[in-house]
């Protein structure tokens, strides 16, 4: 619908000198039949200023100029009963399509100096099944809570946003101990079956890589201005903590859709509507199989992208299901892969395959400056281990229940 909603309201009451609701009504109804303000979305009037729903927050109980943007300001004002346009704010639609299993409780945790967040072992025995942890600064959280809120992420999804009314979060400045640059020290997955594949990988030849490292190295190599497109599988699923963006229509991602196979044609159509951007996606090697002819698609018709498909021979999420649910009865999990990098080369694109960390950020680097430059394509290969972090979703399945004696040791 082009035409604007305006929200308003009042910080005095009638019965109170100076009550300002007429007032505000009066400026929100002029603002309201604007044509101009049509297309931009839902828009705030009060105090004779208009602020954009993005930005705007209540930053006084009782003033009437409570509400404020810190981050940008108001987008107008009214003036002399004139609405005065300092910018128009560029609308972003997120279409959702959620039903009721997929709606679930999400904790708000603050955390202050000097605590030790010791509230945040219990939310998962309290149903929640994600938590949003208000944090210090540019993101900072105290010295003593850092085990907790580290075993907390690796239970459920954890977002970690800031107290501060304007800025972004931080992620490659501070270093100290509850700073951005902790994910540094994330090297790998710390549950047994990680943990037991990681020793299992030590003995096999070849030198395959820590998937959390490979993120963080990928995140830091990340060009300005990137669109990124992210399949279904586990690596995926934990390639949004190292995901930051600036603008608008830049993270394509599956949601819990289950289409596999979704990243390449979804960031092949990107990058047509926007080829001044650099156009990367993310896959595993289970989901590269289910669309990597596209590579064919590119070099045909000149569209290049830039994809880094994670090789860790297997289907990640659904053996992550068959670890949490069915105590490692693996059942077509397995995957015998050629060169990912060979058959990009035989389809006319550019293929690098990677196994050591400090390649990773160059490989990209020069991928993405080939992608810009020369129009071309290139798969970055990155061989990595069989550990599983996070699932997509844990309601994807629940513990089975024996009925006969002879199956209960199959929990």
């Amino acid at each position: 619908d082009p035409y604007p909603v305006v929200v308003t309201g009042a910080m005095r009451g009638p019965q109170s000198a100076g009550a300002d609701g007429p007032a505000n009504l009066l400026v929100a109804v002029r603002v309201a039949s604007d044509a101009r303000l049509r297309g931009a979305g839902v828009t705030v009037v009060l105090n004779d200023e208009i602020h954009t729903a993005r930005l705007v927050q209540k930053t006084h109980t009782a003033l009437p100029s409570a509400f404020a943007s810190p981050s940008a300001g108001p987008i107008g004002f009214v003036s002399e009963s004139r609405v005065e346009l300092l910018m128009k704010p560029r609308r972003t639609t997120v279409p959702l399509a959620l039903d009721d299993a997929a709606v679930c409780d999400v904790a708000l945790v603050a955390l202050g100096l000097g605590e030790d967040g010791r509230v945040l072992p219990t939310l998962a025995g309290l149903g929640y099944a994600g938590a949003v942890i208000e944090a210090m600064g540019a993101g900072h959280v105290p010295v003593g809570a850092v085990d907790r809120v580290t075993e907390l992420a690796s239970t459920m999804p954890v977002v970690l946003a800031t107290r501060v009314r304007a800025g972004r979060i931080y992620s490659h400045t501070y270093g100290f101990g509850g700073s951005e640059k902790e994910l540094d020290g994330w090297t790998h997955e710390k549950d047994p079956f990680s943990l037991d594949m990681i020793e299992e990988q030590k003995k096999e030849p070849g030198n395959w890589l820590h998937p959390r490292q490979v993120l963080r190295e990928l995140e830091k190599a990340m060009p300005a201005r990137a669109m990124v497109s992210t399949d279904i599988g586990n690596i995926n699923s934990v390639a949004n903590s190292y995901l930051r963006f600036d603008e608008p229509r830049s993270f394509f991602a599956p949601m819990s859709f289950g289409n596999c196979g979704y990243a390449l044609p979804t960031i092949i159509g990107a990058k047509c509507a926007a080829m001044d951007r650099p156009a990367i996606a993310y896959a595993g090697d289970g989901a590269w199989g289910m669309s990597m002819v596209e590579l064919m698609t590119c070099v045909r018709h000149d569209i290049p992208v830039t994809a880094v498909v994670f090789h860790n021979r297997q289907w990640g999420a659904e053996k992550k299901n068959q670890v949490d649910f069915y105590n490692r009865r693996f059942v077509a999990g397995e995957l015998d892969n050629q060169s990912f990098a060979g058959i990009a080369k035989a389809m006319g694109a550019e293929g690098v395959v990677v196994d050591k960390i400090e390649d990773v950020g160059p490989a990209l680097k020069r991928a993405v400056e080939a992608q810009m430059k020369d129009g071309k394509t290139t798969v970055i290969e990155i061989m990595c281990t069989r550990e599983l972090g996070d699932p997509f979703r844990r309601d994807a399945l629940s513990k089975p229940v024996r009925f006969l004696d002879k199956y209960k040791d199959y929990v």
